[in-house]
């Protein structure tokens, strides 16, 4: 039968652009073997057991082209296990479609400092039962919206945020939940 990859401890991926010399046949365990996508490090982290362990993707700046599909993960335990981490703003994901897509998935993934910002899609969407968590993102334009929770979706905020584009809304929530209490909200290139 199939096997996987069982943690004893936390592990760490790196991502890095492939102009930057990033590479997704790479194994992606350190900054100097880091995979060219987001996706294939959570693909990677997909084919883990990850034991309760918690794994951070850690991403490098620079502007990424591709969204984001999350997965299950087998050992997940509680939210916190996984992070998808950027280098602050200037870690970029600029896409046409959707930039962070949960969907139909029982594991929560957290979202951590980095800009999302989308022509068509939205910047953070979670659907169909899945759930996830974000902080320190900027929200910049989105052609759909910035925040979408539907069909028992849930999005939570775990830490202070910023807004530098427009949306067509900044929180859209049809049969989903969304929780953005206690939290600084900072409004930039005069957005109101």
């Amino acid at each position: 039968g199939c096997r996987f990859e069982r943690l004893t401890a936390p592990r760490i991926y790196y991502v890095k652009r492939a102009e930057d010399g990033g590479s997704d046949s790479a194994d992606g365990r350190t900054l100097a073997t880091a995979f060219a996508t987001i996706q294939m490090a959570v693909n990677v982290v997909a084919g883990l057991d990850i034991n309760a362990c918690n794994v951070t993707i850690e991403v490098a700046g620079g502007t990424y082209s591709a969204g984001v599909l999350l997965p299950n993960v087998i050992g997940y335990a509680m939210p916190g296990n996984l992070v998808i981490k950027g280098s602050g703003s200037s870690t970029i994901i600029s896409t046409a479609g959707t930039c962070v897509a949960a969907s139909a998935i029982s594991t929560t993934w957290d979202i951590k400092n980095m800009a999302l910002t989308s022509s068509s899609g939205h910047c953070l969407s979670a659907d169909t039962g899945a759930s996830l968590r974000f902080s320190g993102i900027n929200f910049g334009y989105s052609g759909g919206n910035h925040i979408h929770a539907a069909d028992g979706g849930a999005i939570a905020c775990i830490g202070p945020y910023s807004i530098s584009g427009s949306p067509a809304y900044h929180i859209y929530c049809q049969a989903g939940t969304v929780g953005i209490g206690g939290v600084e909200v900072k409004f930039e290139n005069n957005i109101q």
